[in-house]
């Protein structure tokens, strides 16, 4: 029979670990190609096991699901069904059939009616030049629909979609039924030459200028959005010889197909423009600036309740998340007790510390009564004190702007001792007064005009925003003074309900462009927030100091 003419089986497993004496068999997803159904159970685990969190992360399977698992034997009894329907022993197609294999060969024992195809084996010989050849990676590379779910479902779904495509390849060499493949798979893998599907030639055409550029799949599917001052040079350098790239920038690669550019007048620009464009795409290869399900968030006087819009009682704000000031109350609550009728939970609860890290009581109460002497003295301590105290401390910071949102990665590493305590209470409070900071900061950015000189020689650029949108962009005639915002005198109240996540990251993006700009040329840039005077050079420096 014909491999575009035959019913073939295309299963997938997921695990709680890589082989059945390292774990259990978490899902599994199985289809009769072409175009049946796609069945998929979570399997019930066996008594004592536990789910990893970390499979858990990465699946998105959950207490809540495996509360209605299906038992192992109903699974393999129904999965029997199908493969006698079939006919054994039944072809069955896989991505990267070793491993699925031990997990079959546990669940439907001796004898074994499957005989295995791998498509991750068919693609190393087909297309040998690709830089990854992961279930996502080839799916992508072939115009799979956007999202790949780390489900059985949907990995059936696509290995299905791979297997279609691939055999198209095979029979141009020839392959047309399975004992001819079996005698192909027999042969040798070609030797593996990196040839990324994007054309050289289009890459080089490209233009020297700011710009975005979106990596498109064969689909037309953005991939991914970036910025950069030079287009041709931005997305060269993704080809270049590197010693390490990642796995994810390879698997990326391996997808993009073409591209589509949009030159702009100014970096700046292009940097606002990235920000929008990753919010109409929701390219999976773009982690940061994306919706999701984020917005912008209002925190009450309380420091506790919070809203998506500001009223009479929620005025702090725009803030990045529903818990960027949660930890003042705990951590005031924290700081009022005594060493010690400190306790780790409260500890824990005021500084966010994971649960996997130890601590000692003793270190715990050495810091935070260390941080109380030193910053608080005798004074009552209360979220709002806590709030001050971080704007002290952030004034004597010589960074331009608090970008702490998370430590860094080794921190992990280090033990929590009194200083470490010290050091993370500071970074806590320092964190919550940027933020209300920042806050405040564009809001005053929402309304606004701002000019600078892209290059010494050039006319200078006009942006104005209102309600956070640029709705100007232009040249400076020679000698023409930064125009009045229109929506200067625009109240407060009504400056915070503007806000969403968009306007939020691109003033937020706005303002890091600014003081770059700022840094290295401090005369070249103006911004006007009403009618008094235009801010400029050391006043200038001071206002994005403080936002």
């Amino acid at each position: 029979m014909k491999l575009r003419d035959a019913s073939v089986l295309v299963v997938d497993c997921q695990s709680t670990g890589a082989t059945p004496a390292h774990g259990s068999l978490l899902e599994i997803g199985w289809s009769v190609a072409p175009g049946d159904r796609i069945v998929s159970y979570v399997v019930a685990l066996p008594s004592g096991a536990r789910l990893p969190m970390q499979i858990s992360r990465i699946t998105g399977i959950g207490e809540s699901e495996l509360a209605h698992a299906v038992p192992r034997e109903r699974v393999a009894a129904e999965l029997r069904e199908t493969i006698a329907a079939l006919g054994a022993p039944a072809n069955a197609v896989i991505h990267f059939a070793r491993f699925e294999e031990t997990w079959l060969r546990e669940l439907l024992g001796d004898p074994f009616p499957l005989e295995l195809w791998c498509t991750h084996s068919m693609a190393r010989r087909l297309l040998p030049g690709l830089p990854r050849r992961s279930l996502r990676a080839l799916a992508g590379y072939f115009g799979f629909p956007l999202h790949l779910s780390r489900r059985s479902h949907g990995h059936v779904e696509a290995t299905a979609f791979v297997w279609s495509h691939l055999i198209e390849l095979l029979s141009a060499q020839g392959v047309d039924d399975f004992a001819s493949l079996r005698a192909w798979l027999s042969e040798s893998a070609p030797r593996s030459t990196k040839t990324y599907p994007l054309s050289r030639q289009r890459r080089l055409e490209l233009p020297d200028a700011p710009g975005v550029y979106r990596m498109l799949r064969v689909s037309g599917d953005v991939l991914y959005v970036g910025k950069a001052t030079s287009l041709k040079r931005r997305v060269n350098s993704y080809f270049q010889k590197k010693n390490r790239v990642g796995e994810r920038l390879l698997e990326m690669l391996s997808q993009a197909r073409d591209l589509d550019v949009t030159v702009t007048e100014t970096d700046i620009e292009a940097a606002l423009l990235e920000c929008d464009e990753i919010k109409r795409h929701a390219p999976p290869y773009n982690v940061a600036m994306r919706e999701d399900e984020r917005a912008a968030w209002y925190c009450g006087r309380d420091f506790e309740s919070v809203r998506t819009a500001p009223d009479h009682v929620h005025t702090i704000g725009p803030l990045p998340s529903r818990r960027s000031l949660a930890m003042l109350p705990a951590l005031a609550h924290a700081l009022s007790r005594k060493p010690e009728e400190l306790d780790i939970r409260l500890a824990r609860a005021a500084l966010g510390i994971p649960v996997a890290h130890r601590l000692e009581l003793a270190s715990l109460g050495a810091g935070f009564a260390a941080f109380r002497r030193l910053r608080l003295e005798a004074e009552a301590i209360d979220p709002r004190r806590l709030l001050r105290l971080g704007s002290e401390l952030w004034r004597s910071v010589d960074d331009m702007l608090v970008e702490v949102e998370e430590a860094p990665e080794d921190e992990d590493d280090k033990p929590w001792d009194a200083a470490r305590v010290h050091s993370e209470l500071e970074r806590t409070v320092l964190l919550a007064a940027g933020l209300v900071r920042r806050g405040r900061w564009l809001c005053l950015l929402s309304e606004s005009a701002v000019a600078w000189r892209p290059r010494p020689s050039e006319q200078r650029r006009l942006l104005v925003f209102e309600r956070g949108v640029v709705t100007e962009r232009r040249f400076l005639e020679r000698g023409e003074p930064l125009p009045i915002p229109p929506g200067s005198d625009r109240p407060w109240r009504e400056r915070q309900e503007s806000f969403d996540v968009a306007s939020y990251d691109r003033l937020r993006v706005l303002g890091t462009e600014l003081k770059r700009i700022v840094s290295q040329a401090p005369g070249d840039v103006a911004l006007r927030f009403g009618k008094r005077a235009v801010l400029h050079g050391p006043r200038l420096w001071r206002a994005l100091r403080y936002g």
